[in-house]
């Protein structure tokens, strides 16, 4: 990719690189997998994801207190918006003339993602360990996400669901996981599955606004004692309590169809 004017002259070469003295061309003439946030230097998504650890891990730091329930749980995905996850490509058109007026669609950078938008999965990845007993950093989950080929495109769709069971494998749990029929037998055969694990890990769609509605990623497990399902990062600010993962209802009042398990033991 290159750009019509030329880039400013005291950055050339800032890096030490030969590409660096071209001000024609954007991050050494690799733009797929660079990035330049600040508009200075090369950056590349591994380098990003380091820069994320490092934002992140500060921002855990200050206020972690603020973010989770009195049992340490994060049930508001709102308030997870100072933490970082993905980067969204920034295009402009340009207009160039060849036997007619052309138009192109020009990569000139990215942009941050914040978990308000896109974390849900991170989030239920936390809460599940919490479930487990265990104690990790959102700041480390985002970054082996990261740095594991977890992002759907580099982090606007979230993180795909079977990264998050090989996220689980890595820490030592057994795991299993797929994709869920939305039949009745399927629904009620996941109910019950999840009633014989740990703690599980559920990807679903808005059923009654359709696909284009969107996905959303919650840690579930089942409540002997109350018979119930406690979903957690559904409903802001509580944890929500079904007889069946099938009657999930969203704050919008939403059917849900699960599409993908994930059972931790």
């Amino acid at each position: 990719m290159r750009f019509i004017s030329q880039d400013d002259p005291a950055l050339s070469n800032k890096q030490g690189q030969p590409l660096g003295s071209n001000l024609y061309i954007y991050c050494l003439n690799n733009p797929v997998m660079n990035v330049d946030p600040e508009g200075n230097a090369t950056e590349s998504f591994k380098s990003m994801a380091a820069r994320h650890l490092s934002n992140n891990s500060k921002h855990w730091k200050n206020t972690s207190k603020s973010i989770i329930d009195s049992s340490g749980f994060i049930l508001t995905q709102n308030k997870t918006k100072g933490f970082l996850f993905g980067r969204k490509p920034i295009y402009v058109v340009k207009k160039f003339w060849f036997y007619g007026w052309k138009f192109i669609l020009v990569l000139t950078g990215y942009k941050d993602l914040l978990s308000d938008y896109n974390g849900c999965e991170w989030i239920a990845t936390y809460n599940a360990l919490k479930l487990l007993g265990k104690s990790v950093s959102p700041a480390d989950i985002i970054y082996w996400y990261e740095m594991n080929g977890g992002a759907v495109f580099e982090g606007q769709w979230g993180i795909y669901p079977w990264k998050v069971a090989t996220y689980f494998r890595g820490q030592k749990y057994r795991v299993t996981d797929g994709w869920n029929k939305t039949d009745v037998n399927s629904i009620y055969n996941l109910d019950e599955r999840i009633k014989k694990c740990s703690v599980a890990i559920i990807t679903y769609l808005w059923f009654d606004k359709g696909p284009s509605a969107g996905a959303h990623t919650v840690a579930v497990k089942w409540n002997a004692s109350s018979k119930t399902f406690k979903i957690y990062n559904e409903k802001q600010g509580t944890v929500l309590s079904v007889s069946s993962i099938n009657f999930i209802m969203n704050s919008n009042n939403a059917r849900i169809t699960p599409i993908y398990y994930v059972l931790i033991n």
